[in-house]
């Protein structure tokens, strides 16, 4: 076995969710460990379209009301 699956913690939660690994295996090199989960669906939407596209908080909270872009809400 080449521990694909790993355990994951949930953040505010007791449990862990199983998430893929890295399916290969470097000789010599450090086993890879899974350090964080996957994000939410939508948990840096506002992050990208601030940074990478340049929008202002204003433009971002109407693309969220107009449900243009979602975003992560806990």
């Amino acid at each position: 076995s080449i521990d694909f699956f790993a355990e994951v913690p949930v953040p505010g939660s007791d449990t862990t969710e199983r998430q893929r690994g890295l399916p290969v295996r470097l000789k010599g090199a450090e086993p890879f460990q899974v350090r964080r989960p996957a994000p939410h669906i939508g948990e840096h939407s506002a992050a990208i379209v601030s940074d990478v596209l340049g929008f202002d908080e204003s433009t971002i909270r109407q693309l969220i009301k107009d449900k243009i872009i979602g975003v992560f809400d806990e």
